[in-house]
């Protein structure tokens, strides 16, 4: 196992990975509510002495106040009122963190050491939330792009995104073809395409669109960047899709697998197992495991995972796919929403990790 699980004093599920110079936090909380996930949180911090950079928060309408930030907020299609489904939240300590102050709003963080220099934007929506979709898509992308400038970071420096498209499915082949004039004009198809997760679901500005993403900027050739292909699949580029399956950043004494939101799609990428949640989640986790051994890690190495699910009646499948399999431990936020097909029913997205010995 590549990082410590503690189950703190306030209930937390706290996973710990120390890395040099820096130690990295995922918190994930379960059916709570948000006064007390904020509780835990920051209950949690403070023994350690970390500073929270993130968080995911999936829940319904009333779950939090405010709009964007470090705090996300994300709906969950089966949340009522002031539900919460589940809360994953990030920090860090041993570094000093920067502060993204964009138009007055705290929109995320940067930190640096001597190899490489890291900006995660958490919260990205349109200013104007009353434009037609596909013009509130592209004020996300310039917004992004001139907080990045902003702190000299630029945006082919991005190596993960997460879109969040409020009712996906009306229009996630019009996003594509935005995302993609938007690659086309910063050049970053000839650089590297980042790993990315889109599922549908709304958000607290009641925007068409809500984004995160992660910037590296290398300093030197101590840390590399690069993708990784999906030994049970095809490039999403194949059909018009304009992610990678995976991306690994390596640094002096460890290496990080960011594996992009996974779903049961085959080489042709074509949706598989229709109808079928059961052969769904089989084929996606082999594909995950897969993308996973082709990098020398398993199921251990996994230290932070988002499992989306379009019904609730398919977590136990899930869950028991974990107990057939001997998979002891996932570090899981569930989420419920709409994947970016009709007929997708499950998705996960993971990061891995890999200590070099």
């Amino acid at each position: 196992m590549n990082y410590s699980f503690i189950k703190t004093p306030s209930g937390a599920d706290m996973y710990k990975l120390e890395l040099p110079g820096r130690t990295e936090f995922n918190f994930t909380f379960k059916d709570s509510s948000i006064l007390h996930c904020k509780s835990l949180v920051e209950s949690s911090i403070k023994d350690q002495n970390a500073v929270i950079t993130n968080s995911f928060i999936f829940g319904g309408p009333d779950a939090a106040p405010g709009t964007t930030g470090i705090n996300v907020i994300i709906r969950d299609k089966f949340c009522s009122k002031s539900e919460i489904s589940s809360v994953q939240s990030f920090a860090i300590s041993g570094t000093e963190l920067t502060p993204v102050i964009f138009k007055g709003k705290n929109i995320g963080f940067v930190f640096e050491n001597e190899n490489f220099r890291e900006c995660r934007l958490c919260g990205i929506v349109p200013e104007n939330t009353f434009l037609a979709r596909g013009e509130q898509a592209r004020s996300v992308f310039n917004t992004i792009e001139e907080a990045l400038r902003l702190f000299g970071f630029k945006f082919t420096d991005t190596v993960r995104t997460w879109f969040y498209n409020d009712h996906i499915l009306d229009w996630y082949t019009e996003f594509n073809q935005i995302r993609t004039e938007f690659y086309n004009k910063t050049g970053i198809f000839g650089s590297l395409l980042p790993a990315s997760t889109g599922i549908g679901a709304g958000n607290a500005a009641g925007a068409a669109l809500c984004v995160n993403l992660l910037a590296i900027q290398t300093k030197n050739d101590k840390v590399t960047i690069r993708e990784v292909l999906s030994p049970l699949q095809n490039p999403a580029t194949s059909y018009r899709s304009s992610f990678s399956r995976a991306v690994k950043i390596s640094e002096p004494g460890f290496e990080k697998l960011l594996i992009s939101g996974t779903a049961s799609i085959d080489k042709d990428g074509k949706t598989a197992h229709l109808d079928d949640p059961e052969k769904q989640i089989e084929l996606t986790m082999d594909v995950v495991k897969a993308i996973l051994e082709s990098q020398g890690m398993d199921w251990s190495s996994i230290f932070r995972s988002i499992v989306y699910f379009t019904g609730k009646k398919f977590v136990p499948l899930f869950e028991n796919y974990l107990n057939r399999n001997k998979i002891r431990r996932i570090p899981a936020a569930y989420a419920f929403a709409d994947i970016c097909r009709a007929d997708l029913l499950f998705e996960i997205e993971l990061d891995a990790v890999k200590l070099k010995v």
